[in-house]
């Protein structure tokens, strides 16, 4: 069980190079198929999978603005290791406060005031542990429930 070792030859950069995402389907598949016959233990694999995600989301953070800045792919597409890279515009944003359209930023002001109502209005339901009877603005008598808190236990896991 100590010897568990992503794809054959490692996880290097050119280990991974090879492998096309069918194969990391297969790989995956494997994984599990290890863990449910008990030759792997769930939260060990479960552990390295954290620390690979990790690692990818880390790496491509701090490469992706490098590669960005080198590329030069225009409008083609860069195909390597079994991938297609292409430049696109991602993130955009239209701001529309340069409109100074008064219709749109009263209709923000209103989202805005009932976003604040809401958010209060929570926090008063969030006190609520018994059925609790209240009169409305309307003069009726109504009762109100506890929300009802909902979820699951799961693992959280954090890289020392």
């Amino acid at each position: 069980m100590d010897n568990l070792e992503l794809f054959d030859g490692g996880m290097s950069l050119p280990a991974l190079s090879r492998i096309t995402k069918e194969e990391l389907k297969s790989q995956v598949s494997s994984y599990i198929n290890q863990v449910l016959d008990g030759n792997y233990d769930a939260l060990d694999v479960l552990i390295m999978s954290k620390k690979i995600q990790q690692l990818g989301e880390e790496l491509e953070s701090k490469v992706r603005p490098i590669a960005e800045e080198k590329s030069t792919i225009g409008r083609g597409v860069y195909s390597r290791f079994s991938t297609d890279v292409t430049e696109k515009v991602v993130g955009a944003k239209t701001d529309y406060t340069y409109c100074g359209d008064p219709e749109w930023e009263s209709m923000q002001q209103t989202l805005s005031d009932l976003k604040l109502a809401i958010k209060q209005r929570e926090s008063f339901l969030s006190g609520i542990s018994d059925p609790t009877t209240i009169v409305t603005k309307d003069g009726e008598i109504v009762t109100i429930n506890p929300a009802v808190r909902s979820g699951r236990l799961g693992l959280s896991i954090t890289l020392k």
